[in-house]
């Protein structure tokens, strides 16, 4: 069984970063207070131990406690409430006015941050994926039940050969020429090659 120890350090970079790459404008509202009551509850919370970490036992206890944290946080509920609205007075997450779905995609010319809100259940989801992956990232073969032998940094067995902690596994990917070329420069020939439908 695998132990997730998740640090107060850990869980701040990623809610934080997730926050930043989310938010329509560069300095999220109220950012410091979200840090500060994570902080408190690495200090006042019974399911940290030794007030150090956070442990979880299954990669399925990550969001519903990270959902937990973080909705319980009014600064972080707020990310939901467009400038827009907050200038309307709008400050709470559930105000009728804060009501209804926009729907843009990443090919509309408009950039209207004014607008613009975190959806607060897909911060969660990508705060979670942050954790799993940064906590998976950071580890290496070192104690491993699976490495050469006890204390080494190698491999030993077949299943080290998809294990993300193997050194000898590379990311190799590279974008596909077409990926990265201009729609309005593409040939007809490519259009009719490459189109996906």
């Amino acid at each position: 069984m695998t132990r997730y120890d998740i640090t107060k350090r850990r869980l701040i970079n990623a809610v934080t970063g997730v926050i930043y790459e989310m938010h329509p404008y560069h300095h999220p509202e109220g950012i410091d207070a979200i840090v500060d009551k994570i902080e408190e509850f690495y200090e006042t919370s019974d399911k940290v131990k030794f007030k150090r970490f956070l442990e979880l036992s299954d990669k399925d206890e990550f969001n519903p406690i990270i959902k937990d944290i973080l909705m319980s946080i009014p600064e972080f509920r707020k990310l939901n409430i467009s400038r827009k609205l907050r200038d309307q007075g709008v400050e709470d997450l559930d105000d009728e006015r804060n009501q209804g779905i926009r729907v843009t995609t990443r090919y509309d010319s408009c950039d209207d941050r004014y607008t613009d809100f975190i959806d607060l259940d897909a911060a969660i989801q990508n705060i979670t994926y942050q954790l799993f992956a940064q906590y998976q990232y950071s580890d290496d073969c070192f104690l491993c039940n699976f490495a050469k032998e006890y204390g080494s940094m190698e491999p030993g067995d077949e299943r080290c050969s998809t294990c993300i902690c193997n050194p000898n596994m590379n990311y190799n990917r590279e974008p596909h020429p077409m990926s990265i070329k201009p729609h309005n420069e593409w040939t007809e020939e490519e259009i009719e090659k490459y189109s996906i439908v």
